[in-house]
């Protein structure tokens, strides 16, 4: 009786401490469950808990048809332990969009269909073929053969974790050191009961009618443990490639040699149209026409600037090489740079322009005028000037004060600028001085256009910030290009001297030279 006592002990004993090491890991996961791939890992724990704990209960001398609904319940465990374990494993590593919820459904097919096959085993014998005690062993187990789904399950199990494994070495590299070594704990956990199971499949075991899996998980969970503890696990979880170019603002399509799209993060769809959003495959030049010839001129590693909705992005091509260096793709990131944009035709604008009226400032006049000047010498065409000043300017400064000065010039400016063509160029030159260059404009032709100018200048009324409204007059000097002037200087002098005549007339004039 003693005799059989201990040999209880020794079959239950590895089950249980399983049982109790993989619920220690259960807790541990469920205490980091906001981190990615510890939920999946608690389900894998818990089922490896259920799966160790009734394989524990099975051998306590339960009668027959008692161990094999034990058997059953078991097999819960069995059927959602892999398929756990391949899902923390992805998604704790970062690559928890590889097994969307779509996927994990379809890959619940077999464990569904191995658990529904338990149950009815009475009925078609696809897990056990034959179910007998034995009474050859120290004391009477329940043992039998294993029928075909058995099989099937087994080979599902084995080429989840294997393809898990698989993928994560092949990651490697993508990863620091401290982030390898746990690569290296949760592919021995995943491991060390898939060959303790095949060693049991085979008919190796440490004892008869068991197998090595509970000691394969009492390792599986000391290794777990040892990357809670000592590897922080949860606490320093590994970022991947793929999770950084995900979570850029910045669009990034990974496309194949023949620009077909590989991958794309969120920015990047929302680049397409909502047809285009999960086209997978698609040719990206007909996906997003305006990068074509960027694409078609850009042999190695490029750059351009491409318009798409109003928007302005800088792309940037980069070829994706092989571990061997070989190039099997290019990486495009689109980054939007409008408000770039925006800011240097802002910085631009104001560079060139002056603040209160909005038109040329001395600078850019002047410069404008340099190219005027030498197009009119070099080619003999004629090319006028109109200088034209506010009169009593000072006056109105101190009599209404410089919110109305600011209010004059405003006017004026604007009935200049209804005064352009597209090759003229008008600027405020000084305090309450504003000049019109007019290439391919005779003196005749500059005299009417200052004409009707102090026209309209005398006709428009100004009104001031207290609702009373004042007149305005200006002088005009008229200018055209003679063959000695060859400077803008020279040119902006003589427009001066017939300003400074038109107001020595008596203002509200225009004087010709």
């Amino acid at each position: 009786m003693l005799t059989t006592t201990l040999w209880r002990l020794l079959y239950i004993f590895p089950n249980l401490a399983a049982a109790l090491g993989m619920m220690v890991v259960a807790l541990m996961a469920w205490s980091y469950r906001a981190q990615r791939g510890a939920r999946a890992l608690c389900i894998f724990a818990v089922a490896s808990t259920v799966w160790a704990l009734f394989e524990t209960i099975s051998f306590i001398g339960l009668p027959p048809e008692w161990i094999l609904f034990v058997w059953h319940l078991k097999s819960i465990g069995v059927s959602i332990a892999p398929l756990a374990m391949m899902v923390a494993a992805f998604d704790y590593f970062g690559y928890g969009h590889l097994v969307s919820q779509r996927r994990i459904a379809l890959l619940s097919l077999v464990p569904i269909a191995k658990l529904f096959a338990s149950w009815t085993n009475g009925w078609h014998g696809l897990v056990w073929r034959e179910l007998h005690m034995d009474y050859a062993t120290p004391f009477p187990t329940l043992t039998g053969v294993p029928g075909l789904m058995t099989w099937v399950y087994y080979f599902y199990a084995g080429l989840l974790l294997i393809i898990t494994t698989t993928f994560l070495l092949m990651r490697l590299s993508e990863l620091p050191r401290p982030q390898q070594r746990q690569v290296y704990i949760v592919i021995a956990a995943m491991l060390l009961p898939l060959f303790a199971t095949t060693a049991f499949m085979l008919g190796i075991a440490p004892l008869p009618n068991t197998s090595f899996t509970p000691l394969a998980f009492n390792v599986s969970g000391f290794f777990l443990l040892r990357g809670f503890s000592r590897g922080r696990m949860f606490e320093l979880p590994p970022v991947t490639a793929y999770e950084i170019y995900r979570s850029q603002d910045d669009a990034v399509f990974v496309i194949d040699k023949a620009n077909r799209v590989l991958d794309l993060n969120i920015a990047a769809r929302n680049l397409l149209v909502w047809a285009e959003r999960d086209n997978i495959g698609g040719t990206l030049p007909q996906m997003l026409p305006q990068v074509a010839e960027l694409l078609e001129g850009c042999a190695d590693e490029c750059r351009g600037e491409v318009l798409l909705n109003s928007r302005y992005y800088d792309v940037r091509i980069s070829p994706l090489h092989t571990l061997d260096k070989r190039v099997h793709g290019r990486l495009l990131v689109w980054r939007d740079v409008t408000d770039r944009k925006w800011l240097e035709t802002e910085l631009r604008r104001l560079a060139v322009t002056d603040e209160l009226t909005g038109l040329y400032n001395r600078r850019h006049f002047f410069a404008r005028g340099e190219e005027d000047v030498e197009h009119a010498m070099r080619y003999g065409r004629p090319l006028s000037l109109i200088m034209v000043d506010v009169d009593h300017f000072k006056e109105v400064n101190d009599r209404y004060g410089h919110e109305a000065g600011d209010r004059a010039l405003v006017l004026l400016a604007g009935i200049l600028s209804n005064k352009l063509r597209n090759v003229d160029c008008v600027g405020r030159i000084g305090g309450e001085e504003f000049a019109l260059l007019m290439p391919e404009t005779t003196a005749e032709a500059a005299c009417e256009v200052a004409t009707r100018l102090i026209n309209e200048v005398a006709e428009a009324e100004m009104e001031l910030p207290d609702g009373q409204r004042i007149g305005l007059t200006i002088s005009v000097g008229v200018v055209t290009l003679q063959e000695e002037e060859t400077s803008m200087n020279m040119f902006l002098r003589r427009a001066d001297i017939a300003l400074y005549k038109a107001k020595k007339k008596g203002r509200n004039r225009i004087v010709q030279m």
